[in-house]
Parts: C-alpha cells; sequence; structure tokens
C-alpha cells in the first residue's frame, strides 16, 4: 500500500505536527478549516477507507481518466459528491477531499506499477522501449501541465500528475518506479507566478476549483532545487524534460536536461512570491470573483 498523502498542497511546515484522519491509509488531517469543510473532509476519507478498491474502480472507469492511464489527483475528486456537485461546492471543498484524492491516486499508480498487464508489457519491451516508461508530470499550480500530458502520451505507459516539490516526495516516487521495474521520466512545467495566478482565478470563476497562493509560491521556489537534487542522485536512471508554458498553451517550449531552470526559477523565496501574489490577488482581481473563491486562494 502506498502512502500519498505527501502530495499535497500544504507543506508539512504549515502545522508543527502532522495529523493524520482515522483508518489505515493514513490521510492527513488538512489545516485551516471550517466546520462544515471539516465534516465533509472527515466523511470522504471515512467512506473512501471503506470501500477503496470501488473507488479506484470508478476511477479507471472515468472517461477522462483513459483507463487508468492519466492518474491525477484533482480527477480524483470528482469522484466524491460533497465536492463535485456544483461549481461552488468544488470551490468550497478543493482542501476539504485534498488529501483523500492525493492516497487515492497513489494508490492507482501502485496498482499500474505492480499489476500482471504491466509487468508483461515491460517483459515484452526494451529496458529503455517506450512502453517501459512512466512520466511523473509536476509544476506550479496554473502552469499548465496539460501540455506534459499530452507529451507524455506520445512514450509513457502511464502518466501520474503529482507534486514533487519535496525532496522526500521527489526522491519516493521516482525509486518507487525505479524498483518496479520502470524508467521514471519527469516533466516538469513551468510559467511566470503570475501568469499561474491568472490561470488559476480564471479556472476557479469557470470550474470552481480553487489553489492558495501559498502553494503556488512554495512550488515556484522549491520545485528547482528538487528537481537538481533528483537529476544528482538518479544520473543515468532519471529522465527530465522541461516545458516552459509561460507565453500561450499553444506555444509550450520543450527541452530535455535542466538546462532552462536559471532562466525559470523565480528570483523570490516563497514567503516573497507568496505575499506578491496575495497583492496582487487583492488588488487586480478581488472585485471581480465571488468572496468565496478570493477566501480560498488567499488561504489566510
Amino acid at each position: 500500500m502506498c502512502n500519498g498523502s505527501a502530495d499535497k498542497m500544504t507543506s508539512s511546515k504549515d502545522n508543527t505536527k502532522i495529523e493524520y484522519l482515522p483508518g489505515p491509509l493514513k490521510i492527513v488531517k488538512q489545516s485551516r478549516l471550517d466546520d462544515d469543510q471539516r465534516l465533509v473532509e472527515q466523511k470522504v476519507a471515512a467512506e473512501v477507507q471503506k470501500d477503496l478498491e470501488n473507488y479506484i474502480r470508478l476511477y479507471d472507469e472515468m472517461r477522462e481518466s483513459l483507463g487508468g492511464w492519466y492518474i491525477c489527483s484533482d480527477l480524483v475528486k470528482e469522484l466524491f459528491e460533497p465536492y463535485s456537485e456544483s461549481k461552488d461546492s468544488r470551490t468550497k471543498y478543493s482542501y476539504a477531499v485534498h488529501h483523500t484524492s492525493s492516497v487515492v491516486s497513489a494508490e492507482i499508480l501502485c496498482r499500474r506499477l505492480g499489476s500482471v498487464e504491466n509487468v508483461l508489457a515491460q517483459l515484452r519491451q526494451n529496458k529503455k522501449g517506450q512502453a517501459s516508461q512512466i512520466s511523473l508530470v509536476t509544476g506550479p499550480p496554473g502552469a499548465g501541465k496539460t501540455v506534459a500530458t499530452a507529451r507524455g502520451s506520445l512514450f509513457s505507459k502511464c502518466v501520474f500528475e503529482t507534486n514533487i516539490s519535496d525532496h522526500e516526495v521527489g526522491q519516493r516516487r521516482v525509486q518507487e518506479i525505479l524498483d518496479a521495474g520502470w524508467q521514471p521520466t519527469i516533466l516538469a512545467v513551468f510559467a511566470d507566478p503570475l501568469t499561474c495566478l491568472d490561470r488559476v482565478v480564471r479556472r476557479a470563476s469557470n470550474e470552481g476549483r480553487v489553489v492558495r497562493c501559498e502553494a503556488i509560491a512554495r512550488i515556484h521556489a522549491c520545485l528547482p532545487d528538487t528537481l537538481i537534487m533528483l537529476n544528482r542522485k538518479f544520473g543515468a536512471n532519471l529522465e527530465i524534460g522541461i516545458i516552459d508554458n509561460s507565453r500561450d498553451f499553444s506555444m509550450p517550449q520543450y527541452f530535455d536536461g535542466l538546462a532552462p531552470l536559471n532562466s525559470l526559477r523565480c528570483k523570490e523565496d516563497s514567503g516573497k512570491l507568496r505575499k506578491m501574489l496575495i497583492r496582487t490577488l487583492d488588488q487586480k482581481y478581488a472585485p471581480t470573483i465571488s468572496e468565496q473563491i478570493y477566501a480560498e486562494i488567499r488561504g489566510e
């Protein structure tokens, strides 16, 4: 059984001690929820832990998952009725169901890595062959990770959209793939932080799903160093590609290796970047979005 609770929009630094919800899956208890959100968090986590296999089956049957080939915790959330009822409910409960959806998506990845079908497919392919690759798609919220998912479809047996900006999470994800006998590939998507914020706000207005400024800032600040660390640790056993999606979704720039990181790296640390994003949210977007969207993205 995998632990997906570390693929998260919040960091362990948010609390002096990480708390877990009751149950065997070690689902992290989300910080800063109101009473209604907390009840939904508990209800969804309890239901998933009672019937995990059924939720995995339902996910595989979703048209958007492409038979389970595309694994994404945001798509898993659509299985949870309190969240998926409406645009407003997606806004209100995005964080209430996030850690549960992360655990489910990690469990789905475990099934893909270890399934008999995948093992047989791997044995029929060269070790470096196309069908032996597993892609980890990562990047700040709003960067446009869908462009990397499309890229991954060219050569991957499975695409897992995940946050690996934390060193330990990134190392664990890559090692899991290697231990299962597959070739890991990371596709990291970047865009200017203010561009990411603009896309996050527009998506929230159109679909309801929200991400806090803190998460945008933290992943922007931490992901480059994590990619460098992973490259040093795993060397030729790990392929890394960078996608610059700052300008337009129709014109992403693809790079093999880490050469573009210096130009894409934010000069500000996560704290300064978070303040800049909140200031922009207050000045540019607050008058045009709902109070709920504003409060959830601001995250204070």
